[in-house]
């Protein structure tokens, strides 16, 4: 019994009883204000308690109703060693991180606004049954790119690579019934195989702070390599020294090498794609490691090499012949070429 209703009572008890004892008119008049006041004090005790009572119980109902619609549109995984990429070759290797990257949609299809919960979770399915759960890497986009192709707008027989920025999924906000929330979000993965990665249960768990569970699992196409690529600045880029002295970062890319080199005025020198010349004893007193590679043509970071039949290249410097497939192509970044004139076979990529 609540406080109000309580005094209410003992009012109506305490006017009745001297109502009766004093008597007469005035007894009759006090029992009677005591009897308006107490009533009004119980009837004001049961409002609130049905008031009470009826929102606890439409909180159960939300409780019981909310429902989250969570939708996996990309994944993109960039797998890693020791903090560098690593190209996949055993499908059952080991001892590789995978950064993963979703683009996801939330829709709130209850009534009332809900609130989402930290942590966001996501979990892969190995074979071996277990659940692999990531670790959660929030308020880094800025250091993440989506590399894509789109047409240029003034020969849209061309396309070119843009690096897009990534949004974070923001969850401080409610969710509004009907209103969808976009955004992506960052999870880091250890000792997974990339043949889980790949056709392993993936699950975003999303929880609201009704204790509401909402799951949405990854049904389309999950991108590894993705084309989510880290963001270095030019100006970070400044200081940093491979083994042979020179400034550059390297990274191989799908069979592709890629050598970010930074020229001596600090910006990013081109890339193109490129094949090594296979007269290789003519090179070897130049260059006995990697030998001479042959400019084709200019390229990006992004763009994914060109499929063709066999193709013949002559070298710029021994002037030999030789045939090459697109397997032989190679990005590489080096400085810009004077004078340089594309292979006539990709003078149009």
């Amino acid at each position: 019994m609540s406080k109000t209703r309580r005094l209410g009572l003992g009012i109506l008890a305490v006017g009745a009883g001297l109502g009766f004892v004093a008597g007469g008119a005035p007894g009759l008049a006090f029992a009677a204000v005591c009897l308006v006041v107490g009533f009004v004090m119980f009837v004001v005790s049961e409002a609130r308690g049905t008031t009470q009572k009826d929102a606890a119980q439409k909180s159960e109902r939300v409780r019981e109703t909310a429902r989250v619609l969570v939708l996996l549109k990309e994944v993109h995984a960039r797998p890693q060693r020791n903090g560098k990429f690593q190209e996949i070759g055993n499908t059952d290797e080991l001892g590789l991180e995978f950064e993963v990257f979703l683009n996801c949609w939330l829709l709130n299809e209850t009534d009332l606004p809900l609130q989402i919960v930290e942590p966001i979770q996501l979990t892969i399915g190995a074979r071996d049954g277990s659940r692999k759960v990531g670790e959660r890497v929030s308020t880094d986009m800025e250091n993440w790119r989506l590399g894509s192709l789109v047409k240029d707008e003034w020969n849209t027989d061309k396309v070119r690579a843009v690096q897009e920025k990534l949004s974070e999924l923001y969850t401080a906000d409610p969710l509004e019934c009907g209103v969808p929330r976009q955004g992506w979000l960052h999870f880091r993965f250890r000792d997974v195989r990339s043949s889980d990665f790949r056709v392993g249960p993936m699950e975003l768990i999303v929880k609201d702070a009704m204790s509401s569970t909402h799951v949405g699992r990854a049904s389309g196409p999950r991108h590894l390599p993705g084309k989510v690529w880290p963001y270095i600045p030019k100006s970070s880029t400044k200081g940093k020294r491979d083994a042979a002295g020179a400034m550059a970062t390297e990274e191989s890319v799908s069979g592709d090498h890629i050598s970010s080199q930074v020229s001596k005025d600090g910006e990013l020198e081109p890339y193109y794609w490129v094949v090594i010349c296979k007269n290789r004893k003519f090179h070897e007193q130049q260059n006995i490691y990697s030998g001479h590679k042959i400019a084709l043509c200019e390229t990006d970071e992004f763009t994914p090499p060109p499929q063709m039949e066999s193709f013949t290249v002559r070298c710029d410097e021994c002037g030999e012949r030789q045939s090459y497939d697109a397997s032989d192509l190679v990005r590489f970044q080096m400085p810009l070429v004077p004078n340089f004139k594309p292979h006539r076979l990709f003078a149009d990529l």
